[in-house]
């Protein structure tokens, strides 16, 4: 049974007539049972230990108090404690963990309503192949636990065959007083951060020391099936973990999170020169964010890139990432300048405003469903190659491809473009655009010129009712 106290007492069976692993998320429950049916209570230890573990966790590890479930008396059911720990993730990425302090025996822990759960329960209770979970249980002849589970990092108080006893120090239990004193500050291992290993390991010799100046024998016992440390320490969280953003320049945002009760000092970098965050570094009291506020260049460059921010809280960095890719307009008027390249079908007309210049790269090919027209108050620079044209396919004869507008800049140029299936191909309102080396074809008007002056240079106009139409125009 576990513990009872005059002055240590004992923790012993129960009277029945019958590498670092890291999660990305971390929960737990704990349980505490005091109360048992007369004549098997225990002192008060129990129920504290299973408070000071969940506190000892948020408050020096970083868990959250909303992902641990405190069980303690009544409430510790057999069913309820299988319920709550089935409740847990249990899944790739997501550390587990269970605490128990109350009686035991050979047969396993003991409920508040006098059932067992045995080492056999308690691993199908997490899952048959879910192994990313760790059980600390201060419980007498716990170390069956550890004899036979084979799953998880598995952490009893004693053998098998010995007692587990209240009375230790900070009013606890022997071996959970030394879990919480490893756990505080970092204590099992201070130039790091803690693992359910390093935790095992800090209270085992202490609790052993401790028990036997009171003149008892505790071993506690681990068994470790984790290949690698299994983490205890969370860290400060930052959302969201990948954003995209065209390639202007621009602002963004991310949220620094502080699940955990203390303060911690934190900073984040970056691996390149076109990102700069502010504020770079600070502390973060308990359950407090803060915005990251990350401005970025504008990418010239054709290709996509990405900047890794690292946030670094003590020795513990988690990383985040922003991609900045090209941003095609299919539909509206653009509001930067853009680049056009590939395969691309309009949703909606395209308008190009005064001051904006879009740029469509050799070979890139253009559908214009019925009624899409592209708009040019600003600059358009469709430059083909002999060999690489760019292509306006049009799907309807009732519409333009292309509309120069009187605001237009002088600078824009069609050179090797194919225009194809419109009413008009390129239509001219009072602009000034250099039309050359294309081909213009299966239009009713292939060019048509209202009070423009372009310049039409070395082009091949084919099957159009009018080749050039000039409307008011010299």
């Amino acid at each position: 049974m576990l513990k009872k106290s005059f002055p240590s007492f004992l923790v012993s069976c129960f009277l029945l007539s019958t590498t670092f692993v890291w999660g990305t998320d971390f929960h737990g429950v704990c349980v505490g049972i005091s109360e048992y049916p007369p004549p098997n209570q225990l002192p008060d230890d129990c129920v504290w230990d299973a408070e000071d573990m969940e506190d000892k966790l948020i408050d020096y590890q970083g868990w959250s108090d909303s992902k641990i479930k405190l069980i303690t008396d009544g409430d510790a059911e057999e069913w309820y404690i299988k319920d709550r720990i089935q409740a847990m993730p249990r899944s790739a990425g997501h550390t587990d963990l269970f605490f128990f302090s109350g009686h035991g025996s050979a047969s396993g822990l003991v409920t508040v309503d006098e059932k067992y759960i045995s080492p056999s329960e308690l691993q199908s209770t997490f899952g048959s192949s879910y192994n990313q979970y760790c059980c600390f249980l201060d419980a007498c002849e716990s170390g069956v636990f550890p004899d036979y589970m084979t799953k998880g990092v598995i952490s009893s108080a004693c053998k098998a065959d010995e007692y587990a006893y209240c009375g230790g120090p900070d009013g606890h239990s022997i071996f959970t007083a030394y879990l919480c004193r490893g756990l505080k500050n970092n204590a099992a291992d201070p130039d790091d951060f803690v693992s359910a290993e390093e935790l095992h390991n800090y209270a085992a010799p202490r609790t052993t020391t401790y028990a036997q100046s009171e003149g008892y024998s505790m071993h506690p016992q681990l068994e470790d099936n984790y290949s690698g440390d299994l983490n205890l320490t969370a860290p400060l969280t930052i959302t969201p973990f990948h954003r995209y953003v065209y390639q202007y320049a621009g602002t963004t945002t991310y949220t620094i999170e502080n699940e955990g009760g203390l303060a911690r000092d934190w900073s984040v970098n970056n691996n390149t020169s076109w990102v700069t965050i502010s504020p770079d570094s600070g502390t973060l009291g308990g359950g407090q964010s803060q915005t990251l506020t990350v401005t970025y260049t504008q990418n010239y460059s054709s290709q996509q890139r990405t900047c890794i921010i690292t946030l670094t809280y003590y020795v513990i960095s988690s990383t985040v990432s922003l991609t900045q890719y090209e941003h095609t307009t299919t539909s509206g008027t653009l509001s930067h300048d853009e680049t056009w390249r590939g395969n691309i079908t309009l949703t909606g007309d395209v308008t190009v405003p005064s001051g904006i210049t879009l740029t469509i790269v050799p070979g890139t090919e253009i559908t214009f469903p019925s009624g899409k027209e592209l708009y040019v108050y600003g600059t358009l620079l469709a430059e083909g190659t002999l060999s690489k044209r760019i292509v306006f396919n049009s799907q309807s004869q009732n519409s333009h491809i292309v509309r120069f507008n009187n605001s237009s800049s002088n600078g824009s140029r069609l050179n090797y473009c194919t225009l194809q299936y419109s009413n008009k191909g390129i239509y001219i309102d009072q602009s000034n655009p250099l039309i050359k080396n294309s081909e213009i074809r299966h239009c009713y008007y292939g060019i048509y010129n209202n009070q423009g002056r372009p310049l039409i240079d070395n082009n091949d106009i084919s099957d159009c009712s009018y080749g050039i139409y000039n409307y008011n125009s010299q």
